[in-house]
């Protein structure tokens, strides 16, 4: 379908493209029907209908929750921790201490990142967390024993700087 819509080595034929995308949104292709779901949506060669667009983008969502992999917990998205490192003045206040303690739970059950994540917040200090170098060395040898290289490069700065 791509082809004859986009016309790349065959000549432009809307009406072929729309034959192709059908053909394979019925063999169950999640791009044709994402571009038929877009297709009904903007009226692209076809009647505009987005009750018709709804069901096309609900068969590719269906598809695409389908093929997640579930740990057996729900899905969370972690806050990061150093925010300002990469975008100074974005969320820039004193973090949460109910932040601090789930980050403090993770990196106790062995959680490499929140390891990384609670050493670099304790060696820089910051954000209403007070530099200490102790506490960054705790974290960054339990992530470092994990094999985090981020960790060890944190350790071998900290070793250098004594």
């Amino acid at each position: 379908g791509l082809l004859y819509a986009a016309g790349l080595s065959v000549r432009p034929s809307p009406a072929k493209a729309l034959i192709h995308y059908i053909m394979a949104a019925i063999g169950g292709s999640i791009w044709a029907r994402m571009a038929l779901g877009y297709r009904y949506w903007a009226g692209i060669s076809l009647t505009a209908n987005c009750e018709r667009s709804l069901d096309y983008y609900r068969l590719v969502a269906n598809a695409v929750a389908n093929e997640v992999q579930m740990s057996g917990g729900t899905v969370i998205q972690r806050v990061r921790l150093l925010d300002e490192v990469d975008n100074p003045g974005y969320n820039s206040g004193i973090l949460d201490n109910d932040l601090i303690e789930y980050y403090q739970l993770l990196a106790e059950k062995g959680d490499v990142q929140a390891q990384v994540g609670l050493g670099q917040l304790h060696y820089q200090g910051g954000r209403g967390v007070a530099q200490d170098h102790q506490k960054a060395l705790h974290y960054f040898l339990q992530a470092a024993d994990a094999g985090n290289p981020l960790a060890m490069a944190f350790l071998g700065r900290i070793y250098l700087e004594g």
